[in-house]
């Protein structure tokens, strides 16, 4: 196999992982919010998810480094390099996917509530939005260094009481 034809493998391999990750997660996701809405027996009006690729989320390296060797792994068995890679390649994906609904955050506004979740099995936390005085969005300046281009602003929301907390 030349060496053209090994990075085309890799590539869909890679682009293959990735795909149904974020479709099975994306279906996983939905399944669970259809059985138990963030905001209770209120309709969301409004859900925020993090996905794999929002920037600035240390926590998902892991994930995005276990798909890009689950692709390469089936990608090298496909290609015929070596008959036992597809195993490793299934167990890395399914890592994947796992630690990305583990380490999974939402964000649901509801007319009565915002609700808000990190992690698969944590408790929700929910303020009243009567409770609320003010609602801003904080960006942080990008660090220095590296590929500035292709990073975006930290930013998050901050949620300020009508008792002044936030």
């Amino acid at each position: 196999m030349d060496v053209l034809a090994a990075m085309a493998w890799g590539g869909a391999g890679i682009a293959t992982a990735v795909g149904a990750e974020l479709g099975a997660a994306q279906l996983l996701r939905a399944a669970l919010l259809a059985r138990e809405p963030l905001s209770g027996e209120h309709i969301d009006s409004a859900v925020y998810h993090r996905s794999l690729w929002t920037p600035g989320q240390p926590e998902l390296w892991f994930a995005r480094i276990a798909l890009g060797a689950s692709g390469l792994l089936a990608a090298a068995d496909l290609g015929g390099l070596a008959g036992w890679l597809m195993e490793p390649a299934l167990l890395a994906w399914c890592a994947a996917l796992a630690w990305d609904l583990w380490t999974w955050e939402r964000v649901a506004a509801s007319v009565k509530f915002v609700t808000w979740r990190r992690g698969w099995q944590r408790s929700a936390r929910r303020v009243a939005v009567s409770e609320l005085r003010e609602v801003a969005v904080h960006r942080q300046p990008r660090p220095r260094g590296g590929l500035r281009c292709l990073r975006t602003d930290p930013a998050h929301l901050v949620l300020r009481l009508a008792d002044g907390s936030a």
